[in-house]
């Protein structure tokens, strides 16, 4: 079977088939990276998105509310729903870093926390209590398992002052973002 090689500047090699029967080729060692047109999904080639909530959202006193994170900053396989659901739902099985932040006006001693819930229950929870009046700010982010069909992720608010509090209207301090890291 004759191989033809393509060098490039960049440094990678390319090795062409010349017909449609099945090949294989034998390396002297397994180091290195080998990367074959049938890897559809790795990682740095899965779904990813980025996500943030423009404006103010009332969050009831201890209450979990679903944070309506409405515009999106990127998708690159429109996996994200930013107008019903606001959540993502992977069409590439694997394992995803999801990320979830959001911001209110701070109150002395006010707990805040963001819960993530894949599939409807929560996976992890995080909680911040501030002080001296600053932006009550919580951040959560966990590696989970996706399917590739029906399995979704969403972000929820929960605060403590005793009255609704609102998340601040700056798309930085409110943010949802998750990325594939890791084919199934």
């Amino acid at each position: 079977m004759p191989l033809i090689l393509q060098g490039a500047t960049s440094g990678s090699t390319t090795i062409q088939a010349t017909d449609a029967v099945t090949q294989t080729i034998t390396l002297p060692n397994n180091s290195g990276t080998i990367l074959t047109t049938a890897n559809t999904f790795g990682a740095g080639t899965g779904p990813a998105f980025r996500a943030n909530r423009a404006t103010s959202q009332t969050l009831a006193n201890v209450t979990w509310t679903k944070i309506q994170y409405n515009v999106e900053n990127f998708d690159t396989a429109n996996c994200y729903d930013p107008s019903t659901n606001y959540r993502f739902t992977p069409t590439v099985a694997g394992y995803y870093n999801i990320q979830g932040q959001i911001t209110i006006d701070g109150t002395d001693g006010t707990a805040v926390g963001l819960r993530i819930s894949f599939n409807g229950a929560e996976v992890l929870a995080n909680f911040f209590t501030t002080s001296s009046g600053d932006y009550g700010a919580v951040t959560a982010s966990d590696l989970i398992y996706f399917n590739g069909t029906t399995d979704y992720v969403e972000i929820f608010g929960w605060q403590s002052s005793g009255t609704s509090k609102t998340l601040i209207a700056a798309g930085t301090l409110n943010t949802f973002s998750g990325a594939m890291v890791r084919s199934a």
